[in-house]
């Protein structure tokens, strides 16, 4: 058994493989490491960090008892930009029994690429983007492309970032590959999947159904503006949405609106598909 962990900055996610890479266990906990960072203060509070603990002793367990034998387990936005990065992860590895590590951001943006072009069919190579918590990374290594922008879902709700605040964070980027974008457009990542499963009304997520969804731009929009005129305790409900994920999915979907937008894309694909295959793949 091969597995692999990803201690994001919204959530930790498990995912274990057997040797014919068919998933025989995967999970997912919003344990929120990134809460609380801001420009001026990058460090991981103790509630965060003890959320995130009790979660990869969970994951520890699991690894143990699927008879995992090889695994690895990275850390990417939150915990990378962490002013007590290293005191954390040597306190995390410790307490968990885990080998953990801190990847770069162009490492993370590859292995996301490789997990979600392997599951794909396209005609040709795409342009994918990773929108996570605290950063989204941009990877079409056809045209010699990775690139990291700190922005995310977490991180737009917390600093409370506005349309045209986001817009230029990402316009310099979008520009340059504007002028050479003719390729399919790919999502990755927890605000992709939950607007891939909340507008097919999943009760239960299905990751078959979830790989390869093509959305168009108007029914992200739609999509976008149903929910950020919608009360919290109204979104803990919506079909396809995970109710820990309520307070920032509107700030995610911001993210995808701008990038397609600045892009003039009128529909993209979503992959299920993600960093952790490209692990598991790697490994």
């Amino acid at each position: 058994m091969k597995a692999a962990i990803d201690l994001g900055t919204n959530s930790c996610r498990l995912l274990i493989m057997n040797q014919d890479n068919e998933t025989v266990y995967r999970d997912i906990q919003t344990t929120r490491i990134g809460a609380g960072q801001t420009h001026s203060s990058k460090k991981i509070s103790p509630a965060a960090l003890q959320r995130t603990l009790d979660c990869l002793q969970e994951y520890r367990y699991q690894l143990a008892r699927h008879q995992v034998s090889r695994y690895r387990a990275v850390a990417t936005a939150a915990v990378r930009e962490a002013s007590n990065r290293e005191e954390m992860i040597r306190y995390l590895a410790a307490a968990a029994d885990l080998e953990l590590e801190i990847i770069s951001s162009r490492e993370e943006a590859y292995l996301s690429y490789i997990g979600a072009t392997t599951a794909l069919q396209l005609s040709s190579a795409p342009l994918l983007v990773d929108v996570g918590g605290g950063s989204s990374e941009f990877i079409c290594p056809e045209i010699g492309l990775i690139s990291s922008v700190p922005v995310g879902a977490v991180r737009v709700k917390e600093l409370g970032l506005d349309p045209g605040m986001i817009r230029a964070s990402f316009l310099p980027l979008l520009n340059a590959i504007r002028l050479q974008q003719s390729r399919p457009l790919v999502f990755v990542g927890g605000t992709a999947t939950s607007l891939a499963a909340i507008k097919l009304q999943l009760q239960d997520y299905d990751a078959q159904r979830i790989n390869g969804q093509l959305i168009r731009r108007h029914e992200l929009e739609r999509i976008y503006h149903d929910i950020h005129r919608m009360p919290l305790h109204r979104r803990r409900h919506i079909p396809g949405l995970q109710p820990e994920r309520a307070d920032i999915i509107d700030s995610g979907l911001l993210i995808l609106l701008m990038i397609t937008s600045c892009l003039g894309s009128e529909e993209f694909y979503v992959s299920d598909h993600d960093l952790l295959h490209g692990i598991i793949y790697s490994l």
